[in-house]
């Protein structure tokens, strides 16, 4: 076999194996937005049923009209809602803004329910994106997979809990780490950085129990030289 040819079968190869990877990847995004939005509207009906949810889609509602707090019912302890406050006359939810103003998107559109189902399979995109990163595309889709077969993960989507943008967050803050550590480009420890500030804004001890092996081992990593101090402090003033 001559040498063009014997090229021209390894690029077939590539293509192939690319095309199995695309594929295989747009399967398991699908079913797992697919999963999130289901189990959303058949089983939980499109509606909030624990507390929580109920002030995450109160703070969704107020922020997508562009404020902060409405204006506390003429009697508040007759119309009580948990983990929502009425204070000094005005109503507001008690819990940190990042979800909430990501689920206000979804308030805008009409369609709340299925902020989570979208932000769970962006989030074994980004999942998928790392395993790549770090070992290749085969341990991407496997890691990718295995969460698209988690009952969590897709009761999870399926709600209107915080998980779901928490994942998304966290994980492209991890992506992001990565590919600064291997890259002059600036850009990513200060991607890393806001990444990490929305999962703290989301979920504060989730991103500080997440950040404190990456901190770690970033102190450990500073000994390299000024390059890595610069791009650890960008991602510090960006978080």
């Amino acid at each position: 076999m001559s040498n063009d040819s014997a090229s021209q079968v390894a690029i077939a190869t590539r293509s192939r194996h690319s095309i199995t990877i695309a594929v295989a990847l747009a399967a398991i995004l699908v079913a797992a937005f697919w999963g999130g939005s289901h189990l959303s509207q058949s089983v939980f009906y499109g509606l909030p049923h624990v507390e929580d949810e109920h002030a995450f889609l109160f703070q969704a509602k107020v922020l997508a009209t562009g404020r902060l707090f409405v204006q506390s019912p003429p009697m508040p302890p007759f119309f009580p809602t948990q983990f929502v406050v009425d204070r000094d006359g005005k109503r507001f939810g008690k819990y940190p803004p990042g979800y909430p103003l990501v689920l206000s998107l979804g308030v805008l559109a009409g369609q709340p329910r299925l902020v989570n189902p979208l932000l769970g399979a962006l989030g074994l995109f980004v999942v998928f994106l790392i395993g790549r990163e770090l070992y290749g595309n085969r341990l991407g889709l496997l890691a990718a997979g295995l969460g698209a077969v988690s009952p969590f993960f897709f009761m999870q989507s399926g709600s209107y809990m915080s998980h779901a943008s928490t994942l998304l967050f966290t994980a492209l803050f991890v992506l992001f780490f990565v590919k600064g550590r291997g890259s002059r480009n600036l850009a990513f420890p200060a991607l890393a950085g806001a990444s990490l500030g929305m999962a703290f804004i989301t979920r504060q001890l989730t991103a500080a129990g997440i950040a404190v092996p990456f901190v770690l081992y970033a102190l450990v990593d500073l000994r390299r030289g000024w390059r890595s101090v610069i791009k650890y402090g960008l991602m510090s003033l960006a978080f």
